[in-house]
């Protein structure tokens, strides 16, 4: 696919997220269950995105990880370890800050998995990133093992990246999508259900663009673009 700029071709991947378009149908919220484990101790992380989730502390649905214990897992935001999170409804990239306590000073050996899961995740790629290691793990294929940093607690060393699969995406698959560009615009139509979300890639990787939406068709100006 091509797009003319200042007299010259460049050439894009434009991989498009179109995601939200769920079937009101749909009966369950999309949730994870994250453990971290040795062969002694073990604890679960449950994140659960749903419509009243939010990226803050949420009263109803969050609950805190109990301290004091020989470890602890969790996810963080300010002021709160949380054992259970609800979060936004899934509708693209969605990072989550990861920490852990330990006051055991014999645990070295440890892992990070996912236990199961539940909801739209065939859509859907799960990354551990260890910033100790500068690591990306893909927890779909195997759990990740780490030596402890120790006694103390570890709130910077991990994140968790859910990240779309645009080429396994059920949800695309069974829409019939329309993507057109003229000398100004390029246009996505989807035919039934409204477009959610918009991530324009090129073919190293780089976001070029990306927007979020309500509706069943999008006009996108070129000049919003950036394919420097």
């Amino acid at each position: 696919m091509y797009i003319r700029k200042k007299n010259k071709m460049k050439r894009l991947a434009l991989l498009f997220v179109l995601l939200g378009l769920v079937f009101s149908s749909q009966a369950q919220d999309d949730k994870i269950w994250i453990n971290m484990y040795n062969n002694t101790y073990s604890n679960q992380l449950l994140i659960v995105f749903l419509d009243a989730g939010t990226d803050g502390y949420d009263l109803q649905y969050d609950a805190d990880r109990p301290q004091g214990y020989v470890m602890g897992f969790y996810s963080v935001i300010p002021d709160h370890y949380l054992a259970i999170q609800a979060l936004p409804v899934l509708t693209g990239e969605k990072i989550i800050p990861l920490g852990y306590y330990q006051n055991e000073p014999t645990i070295s050996d440890l892992n990070i998995g996912i236990d199961h899961y539940q909801g739209n995740f065939t859509d859907y790629e799960v990354y551990l990133k260890d910033y100790l290691l500068n690591v990306e793990h893909d927890l779909q294929q195997s759990d990740y093992a780490f030596i402890s940093d120790g006694v103390g607690y570890f709130n910077t060393r991990f994140e968790l990246r859910i990240v779309p699969n645009v080429l396994h995406s059920e949800s695309i698959a069974q829409e019939k999508i329309r993507i057109t560009i003229n000398s100004a615009f390029l246009q996505v139509h989807a035919s039934s259900n409204k477009i959610k979300n918009i991530a324009i890639f090129s073919i190293l990787g780089k976001k070029l663009f990306q927007a979020t939406y309500s509706r069943n068709e999008v006009a996108i100006s070129r000049e919003k673009i950036d394919y420097k």
